[in-house]
């Protein structure tokens, strides 16, 4: 017997806690819903509970049928009433998405996993 369970996003309240902010790191950080980097001046959102960066109309998409970080699937609540975005923000660690990996980049590549001047064969 197959049981279809209909999944619920995040309240929308909750969603209007989490602060859009302009993307402004050095750090390359992939948007992992549409799988493009966040560039400096996007639109975008970082997880009170994780800390994870996303593009904002993304992970508001994504909101919609879950409550949960795509990454690491920690439930998502409310940020706290005086919170500030600065601090989110300092808090972001680009390892802990995906713990265990290696944190340089191999040679002759970039920081976003892409070889200077384009593709080599």
């Amino acid at each position: 017997m197959i049981t279809i369970v209909e999944c619920d996003g995040i309240k929308p309240s909750v969603l209007r806690s989490i602060p859009v902010v302009d993307f402004n790191s050095k750090d390359c950080v992939k948007c992992i819903v549409c799988l493009s980097d966040l560039v400096h001046g996007d639109k975008s959102r970082v997880l009170p509970s994780c800390n994870h960066w996303f593009h904002a109309d993304c992970i508001d998409t994504w909101f919609r049928s879950h409550s949960t970080c795509p990454i690491c699937r920690k439930r998502v609540s409310s940020v706290q009433r005086g919170a500030r975005r600065e601090s989110l923000a300092q808090n972001h660690d680009p390892s802990s998405e995906h713990p265990g990996l290696p944190t340089e980049p191999p040679p002759n590549i970039d920081g976003c996993g892409r070889y200077p001047g384009g593709l080599r064969s």
